[in-house]
Parts: C-alpha cells; sequence; structure tokens
C-alpha cells in the first residue's frame, strides 16, 4: 500500500494516587503494520502521557493489532488496533469524436481521477500510449504522482484517413494498474461511382459527323456518408452532358443521373470519359466512353441510253444512292446540270 495514516492519539491518564512507572510500551508481534512513538515515562499523580500510532498497510485487507504499557501499577494496559488497507485505484475516461471529415482533425481529453483514499503513482502518457495509426498523443497534464480525488488530463488527436468507423486506445499505467481508455470515432467521406447501370463504358459505335447521339441513363452514386459538395462532372473530348440531375451537391447513400451525348465532328475514332470532381470524395471509378465518327457518302449512277436517231432526244435515269449511315442533304438536280 505504501502510504501512512495520519497518527491517532492515545492519551494515557494517571488517576492513582501514586506516579505511574511505564516499563515498556509497544505494538503486539504480528502487528507489522502498526508503529506508535510516546512519551510515557514516569506520569505524576493527574498527569497524562501521549502515545501516536499510525498505520501503513501492506496488503489490500483489515488489519489489527494491540497496544500495550506495562507500568508499575501492576499488570499491562491494552489498546485494540485495527485498519484496513486500501489499494490504488483510478478511472480513466473513454473518448468518442463522433464525425470528423477525411483529412481534418478534431483533439478532445480523456481524464484520468484517483478513486483511492491515497496518492495515486503514475506513468505520465506519451506517444506510444496510444494505439491505431488514426489517433495520435498530444500532451497530458500528468505527472508522476496523483493526489486522492484528483484528476489530470490526456489530449487526443482524431485525424481520419479514409471514411468508416475508427477505433484505437489509450493506456495509462498507474499504481491501480494499467488503465485503457477506448477512442472511438468515424471519419466522414463521400465515395462516388459510376453505373450506367452496371456499365462503366459506353460505346456509341458508328454516327454520323455532324449529328448528336444521346447515351441511356448514367448513374453516379455516392455510397459514402458524407455529402459530395462542389461536385463538378467533366467530359473530355466530343462528349457533352444532357439532363443532368446530379447539380453541385450529392447526398450520402444517394444517386443522380446524366445523359451522355456523342458530337462527332470528323470521321475518325474517338476515346474519352467523364470524370467526377468533388470536395471531400473519393471517385472509385470513371465512365470510359468511344464512338466513330463516319463522314457522309453517297454513289450515282452511270446513266445508259438507248440508241436514238440523229436529231432525236432519249432519257436515260441515274440514281444517287446514300451509302453513309445517316441522311445526306441533297439538292434536286435541274436542266441546268445537264
Amino acid at each position: 500500500m505504501a502510504s501512512t495514516s495520519a497518527a491517532q492519539v492515545v492519551t494515557v491518564t494517571n488517576t492513582g494516587t501514586d506516579t505511574l512507572s511505564f516499563t515498556g510500551v509497544g505494538i503486539s508481534a504480528g502487528s507489522a503494520d502498526f508503529a506508535q512513538s510516546n512519551n510515557c515515562g514516569s506520569v505524576a499523580v493527574g498527569a497524562s502521557c501521549t502515545v501516536n500510532v499510525t498505520f501503513t498497510p501492506s496488503i489490500s485487507s483489515t488489519r489489527s493489532g494491540t497496544l500495550s504499557f506495562t507500568h508499575n501499577g501492576g499488570g499491562i494496559a491494552n489498546v485494540d488496533l485495527s485498519g484496513t488497507g486500501q489499494g490504488q485505484s483510478a478511472t480513466l475516461t473513454d473518448v468518442s469524436f463522433g464525425g470528423v471529415n477525411v483529412g481534418a482533425n478534431s483533439t478532445l481529453t480523456s481524464t484520468l481521477t484517483n478513486t483511492g483514499i491515497g496518492t495515486l503513482t503514475v506513468t505520465p502518457p506519451a506517444a506510444g500510449s496510444v494505439s491505431s495509426a488514426q489517433f495520435s498523443f498530444v500532451s497530458t497534464t500528468c505527472g508522476s504522482t496523483l493526489g486522492a480525488g484528483a484528476s489530470c488530463a490526456t489530449t487526443v488527436r482524431f485525424a481520419p484517413t479514409s471514411g468508416g468507423a475508427k477505433a484505437g486506445t489509450l493506456a495509462i499505467s498507474t499504481g491501480a494498474g494499467l488503465l485503457n481508455a477506448a477512442l472511438t470515432g468515424t471519419g466522414n467521406q463521400a465515395v462516388l461511382a459510376f453505373g450506367s447501370p452496371s456499365t462503366t463504358t459506353i460505346n456509341w459505335g458508328s454516327r454520323q459527323v455532324g449529328g448528336s447521339y444521346a447515351s441511356s441513363l448514367v448513374t453516379l452514386t455516392n455510397s459514402g456518408n458524407a455529402p459530395a459538395t462542389s461536385l463538378v462532372l467533366t467530359p473530355t473530348s466530343v462528349w457533352t452532358l444532357a439532363s443532368n440531375t446530379c447539380g453541385t451537391t450529392l447526398n450520402a447513400a444517394s444517386s443522380c443521373t446524366f445523359v451522355m451525348m456523342f458530337n462527332p465532328t470528323a470521321a475518325q475514332a474517338y476515346s474519352g470519359a467523364v470524370t467526377a470532381t468533388s470536395a471531400l470524395s473519393v471517385v472509385t471509378n470513371q465512365m470510359s466512353m468511344t464512338g466513330t465518327g463516319q463522314a457522309h457518302s453517297a454513289t450515282l449512277s452511270t446513266p445508259t441510253f438507248a440508241a436514238t436517231p440523229v436529231g432525236s432526244s432519249n432519257h436515260a435515269d441515274t440514281i444517287l444512292t446514300n451509302t453513309g449511315i445517316g441522311p445526306i442533304s441533297v439538292t434536286v438536280p435541274y436542266e441546268s446540270y445537264v
């Protein structure tokens, strides 16, 4: 137990008619947890002497003993002694940070309280006292001892690097044993993913140059636990957005939709993507897009005339064929084209 009580005073008064002489004052054998000091030698009639008794418990248990006086009055006078040894005891509070945005941090304190009746020995916490990379030691007001009923505080930081629930431990070694405080918190983060609704690639195939061709609805989902704010969708190359319901904020556990338009400007193959950017988010994929621009094409057949007498006229047909994949514009021919 290692601590000593305040002295309890035993007063001896000579109520007799002769001087009282003490030949021995002591604690009974086997009662080493008790100690005494006294000024009792010879005590005149009507006078007193005192014995100071202290208790230094060696174990957490009730202890007893006897304070004995041997004097010239004959016999031995005894005073019963008792005390209870109480071990060191303390509490350490858990810390719950709640939700903290990924990339940000928060600091809170855990309180160590001496709940015993004596001084608590403490190994002051340091950087190694905190487990988990998501939590870290900041500072402490705890010294090597803590008085009865007193408290000290240890400050811990929570800095989540990813979304979801996080846990750690603050451990402080004391005379009452190793105390552990549970550290908990949640990393807040938006998690964005494209789907259409189950694929991340759209292929338009061949489309005629100069046209504008719509995809089916594309879905963007936030499966995280925080809203995706400042949301921007950015298509590349010859694609543009249409029918966009996403806006600038997509709440947690929500989805929005949009349509991609393919606008080929030349007869060539195209590839591109639409990407999402947002504050406080991670994007798990992108929507890839491919398509080929095909130029207008047509053929005109050569007319074949039957034999015609000189000075007569005849006619033959020529055929215009659209060999492309889309409509073509035609200026209707007339006599001046011949």
